[in-house]
């Protein structure tokens, strides 16, 4: 079983202790603790992994004219939970029983845009109140965010910092790839370049080039470099924030490779894409239509992704294959080589010709379909139905 405490004062559990930053006066201090066993019951020293982290919503504010903490103090970069792993004996209430000593403290999680309600997106003012922080923990003990908490060089030093190959480890000259970067500390990126190469630059024209951001995780769109032959591979670069307009770099050598593909693998590449394009299409993709990314091989196969056909393919895929599981299985594919797919299908109109030839029955089909919304469902008997007569009529063929 768990014991959950709470105050708005650090000092009673003792995380006035904890060296990084300023405690945060009015912001909830959690002391969380597990327990087995009768009583005098046995604490729990458990350690959690970061992708299965104890996961609190904190409330921040008071009164709602008088906000705590806002989004711009967020945004700052520095608004970090810290953790203290000292056990309390819950029996002996005194002051010093509840301040133990020699707690060994630890960086929990560098709060990010998506940590806090209402989001700190790109479009919401710095002068937002913030009414809750979501805060993750690995384990047990007393925990609490501080402000002006930048990620440290003990924590950088700590950490291995690199790129996932859950998404691209190599990529075109011409940029566009979606890059993901694991460690500590990435929240809130001030500039990420590859090489010499701004890939991403903090309230400048590069940021879009973003895509997510969180202590962990960062999802950031390749660079265009200058290289035409053979390959070129370079260091990853990334800026974080510190006090005073200060920078903490964190450097990851020989981290990805451009490298242009022959003309035999642009063409296979472009064939293999075709059949996924249909299934990115079909089956729920991120198109510019409903929310998320841009639908790239459509943009590219027919000059805009505000193309009527692509209309009548986002509309055929809410009406009957947005909660398809086989297909939406293959989304992540889709997405994952569309950009790379994209650039090879606009630079060459003869594959774009392709592309648009393999859609035109599947736009055609979803003209209908939506047209006679009970068609679809008469089709999909009549074609159950055949193959069912077909399967019997080999079996009693067989025997």
């Amino acid at each position: 079983f768990a014991v959950v405490r709470a105050t708005r004062n650090p000092t009673a559990f003792g995380l006035d202790r904890v060296d990084e930053g300023i405690p945060w006066d009015g912001i909830w201090t959690v002391s969380l603790h597990l327990y087995q066993g009768d009583y005098p019951f046995e604490e729990l020293d458990v350690t959690f992994a970061l992708d299965t982290p104890i996961v609190m919503d904190l409330p921040v504010g008071s009164l709602p004219d008088e906000p705590v903490v806002r989004i711009g103090d967020i945004r700052d970069g520095g608004v970090t939970l810290y953790r203290a792993e000292a056990m309390y004996d819950y029996a002996d209430t005194s002051p010093k029983a509840l301040r133990k000593t020699n707690a060994p403290e630890r960086y929990q999680w560098n709060v990010g845009p998506m940590d806090t309600y209402p989001l700190a997106g790109r479009n919401v003012s710095d002068d937002t109140p913030v009414r809750r922080i979501r805060v993750r923990m690995d384990g047990p003990g007393v925990a609490g965010l501080r402000r002006d908490a930048y990620l440290t060089k003990t924590v950088v030093d700590s950490t291995h910092y690199r790129v996932s190959e859950n998404g691209a480890i190599r990529g075109s000259y011409k940029g566009g790839d979606e890059v993901v970067i694991r460690g500590r500390g990435l929240a809130w990126p001030t500039r990420i370049l590859f090489g010499d190469v701004m890939a991403y630059e903090r309230d400048a024209d590069l940021e879009n080039r973003l895509i997510f951001a969180s202590d962990t995780e960062l999802r950031v769109l390749s660079p265009a470099f200058d290289g035409e032959d053979g390959e070129t591979v370079v260091d990853i670069t990334v800026e974080m924030p510190q006090r005073s307009n200060a920078t903490m770099t964190i450097h990851m050598p020989k981290q990805f490779t451009f490298k242009n593909p022959t003309w035999l693998t642009q063409l296979l590449t472009a064939l293999i894409g075709i059949p996924i394009a249909l299934i990115g299409l079909l089956a729920g993709g991120r198109s510019a239509g409903s929310g998320g990314g841009p639908c790239f091989i459509a943009t590219a196969a027919y000059g805009t992704s505000l193309a009527e056909q692509v209309e009548v393919l986002r509309t055929f895929r809410d009406m009957w294959l947005l909660d398809n599981a086989v297909g939406t299985a293959f989304v992540d594919i889709y997405y994952r080589l569309s950009p790379t797919l994209a650039d090879i299908i606009a630079g060459h109109p003869a594959l774009a010709a392709m592309v648009r030839l393999a859609l035109w029955p599947v736009v055609l089909s979803a003209r209908f379909f939506a047209a006679v919304p009970g068609i679809g469902h008469m089709t999909v008997m009549v074609l159950l139905g055949i193959s069912f007569l077909s399967i019997r009529r080999k079996s009693t063929q067989q025997q």
